[in-house]
């Protein structure tokens, strides 16, 4: 996704194989710029995380990631991190 003024920057960590952390770099960044991201970016960044949590468990599959995420817009700088994909904080 680019947006002018916007970048997203992520590292993912799977453990337990890789298809998590590989979900994560696909759909991450899809969850938070379905949100109206724009008006909160931290509440949309955890968020973001809420709901591909969520999604990636529903797959069933008992791989996880950490995750670091990145987020300069207008030159502010937002980080997210996630350690286990489970406990999420901002």
């Amino acid at each position: 996704y680019l947006e002018e003024n916007a970048k997203w920057f992520g590292i993912y960590d799977g453990h337990g194989g890789p298809k998590c952390s590989q979900f994560l770099k696909d759909k991450l960044h899809e969850h938070f710029f379905n949100l109206d991201w724009r008006k909160d970016v931290p509440s949309a960044l955890r968020r973001a995380f809420i709901e591909a949590d969520s999604e990636w468990r529903k797959k069933g599959d008992n791989s996880g990631s950490c995750a670091l995420v990145l987020f300069i817009h207008n030159n502010l700088c937002y980080a997210g991190i996630c350690d286990g994909f489970g406990a999420c904080t901002n």
